[in-house]
């Protein structure tokens, strides 16, 4: 004879899909031309990434690179992504001030969209933006997560 227990542990997996991000400036930030953005984001397993670009007070720009997807993984290294933007003219040196990691972790839930007001240098998403004469742009995106 002999005892079999049937105790296990099973860890759900999930597809997730970080859509594009859309990046509006309320004001130029720059007197002259076209503001010079660099927007800087830690995706979902903790990698950093950037992009350059110029935009005039009042418009949106799509950012299709900040879209990511992966298929059958668990959750339990996955944070929600972490933005931040400076305008940044160009021949002015810059310090490396490293972006954190997410302390969110990615949940179960059902997708959620995200849209809040970055001021420039901070890191969102932000708990409470303050009043501030900083640049500031409408950041949003979307996240979804399907259990397999």
């Amino acid at each position: 004879s002999f005892h079999f227990s049937p105790q296990f542990t099973m860890t759900p997996l999930y597809d997730v899909t970080v859509g594009g991000l859309n990046f509006f400036l309320y004001a130029d930030c720059d007197a002259v031309g076209k503001s010079d953005i660099r927007l800087e984001w830690m995706s979902p397993e903790n990698k950093y990434h950037y992009r350059d670009f110029k935009l005039k007070g009042g418009d949106t720009k799509f950012i299709e690179f900040f879209s990511w997807t992966v298929r059958h993984v668990s959750l339990a290294n996955l944070y929600e992504p972490l933005v931040r933007f400076d305008e940044r003219d160009p021949g002015f040196g810059y310090g490396f001030n490293p972006l954190p990691v997410s302390g969110r972790r990615l949940t179960p839930q059902t997708p959620k969209q995200f849209e809040f007001t970055l001021l420039e240098g901070d890191v969102g998403p932000p708990s409470n933006p303050g009043p501030s004469t900083k640049c500031k742009a409408r950041i949003s995106y979307g996240i979804a997560r399907t259990l397999r």
